[in-house]
């Protein structure tokens, strides 16, 4: 979810599709994470949307947040991956960061 006040009203349209779909059609259907994407500590509005985000989903939502970035920004128009675009920015290291964190839930 991006850091910003729409995601938090998609989110909600989103887990009400998610559970139509579970009790009609896919009873193992679930949520397992939540990531907090575009994420800036210097602004205010991120912060609180990352305050509301954590009291909803609780221990659902994953401990790395993935900064919002130019590099992130500008490396489709390269044709690359943020990882070859721009490899020791801070985006680089956070996406290899949740990468870690997601392998560890499913390993």
């Amino acid at each position: 979810m991006q850091s910003e006040f729409y995601s938090l009203e998609g989110a909600s349209q989103l887990i009400n599709t998610a559970r139509l779909v579970s009790e009609r059609f896919n009873p193992s259907l679930s949520i397992d994470g939540v990531i907090l994407s575009m994420y800036s500590d210097r602004s205010l509005v991120s912060r609180q949307i990352a305050q509301q985000i954590h009291e909803h989903f609780k221990d659902k939502v994953f401990k790395t947040t993935l900064p919002r970035s130019v590099r992130v920004a500008e490396a489709p128009s390269y044709g690359r991956p943020v990882t070859v675009h721009s490899p020791e920015c801070a985006a680089t290291k956070a996406f290899e960061a949740l990468t870690d964190e997601i392998l560890r839930l499913y390993i």
